[in-house]
């Protein structure tokens, strides 16, 4: 190598950067335009044209180039596979990356963590400091042999590795928190690639890469960093162990800047995540251009509240001018124009953002957030779905089967109702009116009180009935959000007593009659022939973190809640079968026929009533998600621990043991819609959900389904995710509207078909 490139390479800034021109920052109309001033006319232009000369400016002015050399090889070769690391929960497993012009070889040791309960998991990708042996403590991992960065706070004055310093970087990078979440970890010393001090260049691959004085500007140790990010890339693409569409390049600092610029450059990388990277040299120094060059693909940036090299405001300001990147390619970016507070992240979009309590330096709180982020735009890395039905099930045996999924269930989510037959039903009609809605209808309200050693609660049930039917009427139950006067405009509909509820924060709100009229469609159901029967889903439990102390839970458990007790879904499950007690003696009501309706949590609700009690003859969900229709595993949107940490009075104590293990919950919501087999079944949702994600819902459908096939039924149209807007109907049915999460005319119209395909279309009288 001639004497001047080597004094070349000496003369690089500590941050790695090289041949900075003059400051200058990218407006989003400059980034948007050709130097000749054409404006870039969609996607397609972005991507052919005008990105590739935004990164030619970069190399040009800030980055460098590396020079295409078609003699340098990369071999990757396993030198040790440990399937029992982190005591049987993760493979280890150790990756030679050797590179050569011919002549010469340089090497890099590349260190894969594995969850083994995942299969082809999603990987985090990254440069570490001091070795591979510091983020882990794993005997088998070896010190590095090369250059690494003094830490007087561990007590390093030397720069070589030493035995005392194993796993001392393992709470930087948070590898237990990976593996139990689903992730994968590969890493390597950065030092492999080049040793971050002057002299440097020799033990580097510079030599190899630029064998002759380039005639292009060369690298500096942020692109060769960069370079290397890449070549990793290169192997970890021919790993079966991970899944290379799902690599995420990250890094703090220095490491950051290398893990933007990789992800910039090469669109391999599914994800970019730099923590504190800061600007590449200073402010305004086109950082908003580097961001704006990872778009469309998700970018989750991270800095500190006390960062003087990432400070918080000029990180948050470069994002908000890469979003309008993101969003003329078509992809949410950061809807937010205001600073964040601390520790409260930024992630309705393809930018995440949150800024860290402390100094300059990731945070376990930084990789917690990086995972959510990922959970939310890749799905939560899940293991294989428990098992639906075992070796040798057949018809016969599937009864055997079910009981053994519902106590299952009723162990890890949704807990158990007391055996004890003492409680006592006491129904009363409290006033009929044949003449409801003009006539149409008759409306009744029926009180259920239950009693039990001195205690007792009630709910008032609201039943409407179609006037002139020629048999005793279909019905649609389920509970509602916000007491019975508010599901129709009907006046005659009698106001609940507020004082019985306890929750300070979701009161009764005796002005909102009709207020849901939309959502319930009482109209429409009585014109088509359906009955419809209601009550408020607090009567018996109400919806916060208290409820199940009071109202039945405290009832049903006189000694006080333990781990499996229910929950507000499973106190209001049972109180559905209640009702049912109740309606197989309601003479203008074919119990034979009553289809349980319920939406979000109430959608949650009647899945586990329908899968506990066979009495309902049909179950319709509609925008349940998370604890209803979706599985927890891959799930998108709300996952056992944002469940646990936003609604933990939802669900039994127990299912707080899985809040960040998925991989170990022993149920899945495949099984509970399974349990309904071979009763007909619903589901739907809505494309704008963020809480029922419909290939989430439709991931678990299908999961579903050989409890149906097994028991002879054959559900059709349902082996792809259906349009939005074509509804599928069979034994199974399944659709998704346009809108948000919510429960409209539209989906009702689907469940009226539905309805009709399985009860038969409703009869009137002609004189009626």
């Amino acid at each position: 190598m001639p004497v001047p490139m080597k004094r070349l390479f000496s003369l690089m800034l500590a941050c790695g950067s090289l041949f900075i021109a003059s400051a200058q920052t990218f407006s989003a109309a400059e980034l948007l335009r050709f130097p000749d001033g054409r404006p870039v006319r969609g996607a397609a232009e972005w991507q052919a044209e005008r990105r590739p000369q935004l990164l030619d400016t970069l190399r040009q002015r800030i980055y460098g180039y590396i020079p295409d050399n078609t003699n340098l090889t990369t071999t990757c070769e396993t030198i040790s596979l440990n399937r029992e690391a982190m005591d049987g929960r993760a493979t280890l497993k150790q990756v030679r990356v050797t590179f050569s012009d011919g002549s010469r070889t340089r090497s890099a040791m590349l260190l894969l963590l594995v969850p083994n309960h995942v299969k082809r998991p999603p990987v985090f990708l990254g440069y570490n400091f001091h070795g591979n042996y510091t983020v882990t403590n794993d005997p088998g991992v070896p010190l590095t042999g090369k250059w690494v960065s003094q830490r007087l706070a561990d007590g390093t004055t030397v720069h070589t590795a030493r035995e005392e310093l194993r796993g001392s970087a393992a709470g930087e990078w948070q590898a237990e928190a990976m593996i139990r979440r689903g992730y994968a970890l590969a890493t390597l010393h950065y030092g492999d690639i080049y040793e971050d001090y002057d002299g440097g260049y020799d033990a580097s691959v510079a030599p190899l890469i630029y064998r002759d004085m380039p005639s292009q500007k060369p690298c500096g140790r942020l692109g060769l960093w960069a370079w290397g990010l890449s070549r990793m890339m290169d192997c970890l693409q021919a790993e079966k162990l991970i899944d290379a569409d799902r690599v995420f390049v990250t890094g703090v600092s220095r490491l950051g800047k290398a893990a933007l610029w990789a992800g910039a450059q090469d669109q391999r990388f599914a994800m970019v995540v730099p923590h504190c990277a800061g600007g590449v040299v200073k402010p305004s120094d086109g950082k908003e251009l580097l961001l704006a060059l990872t778009a469309p693909r998700p970018l989750c940036s991270t800095t500190s509240e006390k960062d003087i090299y990432a400070v918080p405001e000029l990180e948050f300001s470069y994002l908000r001018q890469a979003d309008s990147i993101y969003r003329f390619l078509g992809y949410p970016g950061m809807d937010r124009q205001s600073l964040p507070k601390l520790c409260e992240p930024i992630q309705d979009g393809y930018i995440g953002f949150h800024i860290n309590p402390g100094r300059h330096g990731v945070k376990p709180y930084d990789w917690e957030q990086a995972m959510n982020f990922a959970d939310r735009i890749f799905g939560r890395p899940c293991s294989p779905l428990p098992e639906l039905t075992k070796a040798g099930t057949t018809p016969q045996s599937w009864r055997r089967r079910r009981a053994e999924l519902l106590t299952l269930f009723e162990e890890n989510e949704y807990g158990r109702i007391p055996e004890d037959r003492s409680v006592e039903v006491v129904p009363q009609v409290e006033y009929t009116d044949r003449k409801a809605l003009g006539g149409t209808a008759t409306r009744k309200e029926v009180t259920i009180a239950f009693r039990k050693d001195g205690r007792s609660c009630s709910l008032r049930l609201l039943i409407y009935v179609p006037n002139g039917l020629k048999r005793p009427a279909a019905l649609f139950l389920g509970p509602n959000f916000n007491g019975n006067h508010s599901v129709c405009g009907d006046t005659g509909i009698s106001l609940p007593d507020t004082s019985r509820y306890r929750n300070p924060r979701h009161g009764i709100d005796l002005s909102r009659r009709g207020a849901d009229s939309l959502s319930w469609n009482i109209r429409e159901t009585l014109r088509r022939g359906y009955a419809v029967a209601t009550f408020y889903n607090g009567d018996l439990c109400e919806d916060w973190p208290q409820g199940p102390d009071h109202g039945a839970g405290a009832m049903l458990y006189p000694a006080g809640r333990d781990s499996l007790s229910c929950g507000f879904i499973g106190i209001t499950a049972w109180g559905l079968s209640r009702v049912m007690d109740y309606l197989e003696q309601e003479p203008s009501i074919d119990a034979r026929r009553v289809a349980l309706i319920g939406c979000s949590r109430n959608g949650k609700t009647v899945l586990w009533a329908g899968a506990r009690d066979e009495r309902f003859a049909m179950v319709i969900s509609s925008s349940s998600g998370s604890g209803g229709a979706s599985l927890f595993r891959g799930n998108t949107a709300e996952s056992i621990g944002d469940i646990c940490k936003r609604f933990p009075h939802w669900m039994a104590p127990a299912f707080a043991r899985y809040a960040h293990c998925t991989g170990e919950f022993p149920v899945d919501q495949h099984q509970l819609l399974a349990l309904i087999a071979p009763r007909p079944l619903y589901v739907a949702d809505s494309d704008r959900d963020r809480y029922a994600v419909p290939k989430d819902e439709f991931a678990a459908l299908q999961a579903a389904l050989p409890a149906y096939e097994l028991l002879g039924l054959k559900p059709v149209g349902l082996d792809s995710l259906p349009a939005v807007g074509t509804p599928v109907m069979g034994p199974v049915g399944f659709h998704t509207k346009r809108g948000e999460h919510s429960i409209t005319a539209v989906d009702w119209r689907c469940y009226y078909d539905f309805a009709d395909l399985h009860f038969g279309r409703p009869e009137f009288r002609k004189n009626r």
